[in-house]
This record gives C-alpha cells, sequence and structure tokens, in this order.
C-alpha cells in the first residue's frame, strides 16, 4: 500500500467526557465515510478542564475509561487505524492523571500506549504541574510505521505529520489556536483546518514519497561529529 487517505479531528473538547466523546466519534465517522483508512484526534479527547480538582474525579483509569472502549469499539466498527492524540487517565493509588496516547488497530485492539514526554516538570501555578514521560514509542501499524512525537518536524525527520488539534474557547475558559495540519515530508501543506471551529481535514498520501524525500535530504542517516566551543 502506497496510497493512504488521512483524516485529522479537530475539536473542542469540552469539560465533560460524555459529550466529547459524542462528538469525536461523529466526526470519526463522517471522516471515515469520507474514506479515511487512518484517523487522528487531539490531546485531550476526552476532557479539558484546568480548574484545580475538577477534571480528576471525572477521569477513570484505563480498564475503566469509558471513552477508550467507545474509541476502540469505534475504530473496529469502520475498520481504521485510530490515533488518539490523548485521553486523561487515571493512576493508581494517585491524584494526578496521566496524558496518555493510544494507537488503536482496525480490529478494536490497543497497538501502543505513549505517555507524552515533556522538556521539564514544571509547577504551571493554580494547583497545575506536568511530569515528564520517559519513554518514545515507535510501532508498526497496519497503515504504516508510526511515530507519535508529532512535534518533530516533517522536513527534519523526512515524514508525513499529522496534527490534529484542539481549538477556541472552552467551556473552561482556555483558549487553543486549532488550524490543525497535515504536512509532507517536503513541508508542504496537505491539508489545514483554516479555523478554530470543530471538524476534520483528509489528505491522500503518498508514502513513497518518505523513501524519496530521505533519499534526496538524507539527515537521518548523515550524523557529523561537531566540537562546541567559544569562538
Amino acid at each position: 500500500m502506497t496510497l493512504l487517505r488521512a483524516a485529522c479531528i479537530q475539536m473542542r473538547s469540552s469539560t465533560e467526557v460524555a459529550p466529547n466523546i459524542a462528538a469525536a466519534s461523529d466526526r470519526i465517522r463522517a471522516a471515515a465515510m469520507d474514506g479515511a483508512r487512518f484517523v487522528a484526534t487531539p490531546e485531550m479527547t476526552n476532557i479539558v478542564d484546568i480548574r484545580p480538582g475538577h477534571a480528576r474525579p471525572k477521569i477513570r483509569a484505563e480498564a475503566d475509561d469509558a471513552s477508550l472502549a467507545a474509541l476502540s469499539a469505534l475504530a473496529q466498527e469502520l475498520g481504521i487505524t485510530l490515533l488518539i492524540g490523548s485521553l486523561a487517565i487515571g493512576l493508581p493509588d494517585d491524584d494526578r492523571f496521566a496524558n496518555r496516547s493510544y494507537l488503536i488497530g482496525p480490529e478494536g485492539k490497543i497497538l501502543a500506549r505513549y505517555d507524552k514526554i515533556h522538556m521539564f516538570d514544571v509547577e504551571v501555578g493554580d494547583g497545575q504541574s506536568y511530569r515528564a514521560g520517559d519513554r518514545s514509542v515507535e510501532v508498526n501499524a497496519p497503515a504504516g510505521r508510526v511515530h507519535v512525537l508529532i512535534r518533530a518536524r516533517a522536513i527534519e525527520s523526512g515524514s508525513f505529520v499529522l496534527a490534529p488539534a484542539q481549538g477556541g474557547r472552552h467551556e473552561d475558559g482556555r483558549e487553543t489556536y486549532g488550524h490543525s495540519l497535515i504536512v509532507s515530508p517536503w513541508g508542504e501543506v496537505l491539508a489545514e483546518a483554516a479555523h478554530d471551529a470543530p471538524g476534520y481535514i483528509l489528505a491522500d498520501l503518498d508514502l513513497e514519497d518518505v523513501a524519496t524525500a530521505r533519499a534526496r535530504i538524507p539527515a537521518l542517516g548523515n550524523d557529523q561529529a561537531f566540537v562546541f566551543g567559544e569562538g
């Protein structure tokens, strides 16, 4: 398979899980009906609530999480590969929760889990804190090999980059930018949501472009030694 139709779901997640999963499911289904075989949702697909103490009572452990179960069942129903940008997942015996991404195969099975990596631990005030993950993940999926660190730029990695986003003013007061993107290994924008409203974007990916780009710009295979010093 060299051609793959991919979709990014753009959301405006609220402070309640059930309507967020209903909204995500509707857009995933619509994208699949438009021919998408690989669909990606944004971070915090199941809930966005930055108010101290408000989100944790609504968040469940992975085994009990209704959003993960619903989206896994939907991937199986539609026969698609689904990359959930992240879900807020409860940690055992802990008031904190993980910002965890899931790759779901067309059979509805979890192919990979990934807790988001940050550059550093940070306390941002108002009771919010973020802790760095410690492991990157790469996995063979029916749609191809997936590199879930979408922060890596397309040209540098010679990869297609799918960047689904949250967009608009959220129920908890947070504002996010939207403008989801799908970018080719050449840095060409193949699809963009030109707004911050919920919806989805589609692009047909020619997977042979990855090998072509990496052959012409062999950045991944030509690391050079260098010495850092003062002038």
